[in-house]
């Protein structure tokens, strides 16, 4: 089976775990950049790790768009996001927002804490992080979400961990081993 790792990043966080469930799966990891209709019509297998951005998983959809209506039994998809581990309401509405209902039943998705870089961010970015910052600070009735994520917004931070990558790891291992 012919598997490869392609990524979406900016600020790093998803090139590390592509970097590192490359290196577990013994595969290169490459850009989507990089990655073209011949790469996505040799792969058997593509494992497309890219990162939440505005509750969207970046490059996702032209993922899909590459490998076509073979996508559901070819693609494995792992979200990079700054939302705790913890935070399950959060990480179903990505879901929910990037995948139809057959695909949520057909793709196998996988979450992975990252954090938050606010050197490597644009201007926009940042603004975008004020504010979402500010109007959880003058929320009254918040969630218990709502007030880790007030408190994980206010500065940079990294809570990337190999632990994460190994339930996907484990996926795609176990994937080969079925042919």
């Amino acid at each position: 089976m012919k598997k490869i790792v392609v990524y979406n990043s900016k600020t790093g966080f998803a090139k590390r775990y592509a970097e590192w469930a490359a290196e577990e799966l013994g595969l290169s990891a490459v850009p989507y950049k990089s990655f073209d209709q011949s790469a996505a019509y040799d792969a058997d297998l593509v494992v497309f790790i890219s990162r939440i951005q505005a509750g969207k998983i970046e490059q996702l959809a032209g993922i899909k768009k590459l490998l076509g209506s073979t996508a559901p039994e070819r693609l494995v998809v792992a979200a990079v996001g700054a939302a705790p581990m913890t935070a399950e309401e959060t990480i179903n509405k990505y879901w929910a927002d990037n995948f139809s209902e057959e695909e949520m039943t057909k793709v196998p998705h996988f979450y992975m804490q990252g954090g938050l870089d606010y050197e490597k961010m644009g201007f926009g970015e940042r603004s975008i992080l004020k504010v979402v910052t500010k109007v959880l600070k003058n929320k009254k009735d918040k969630t218990d979400e709502e007030s880790v994520f007030e408190q994980t917004l206010n500065s940079s931070f990294d809570n990337s961990s190999r632990d994460f990558i190994k339930p996907l790891v484990e996926y795609v291992m176990g994937r080969e081993s079925q042919g």
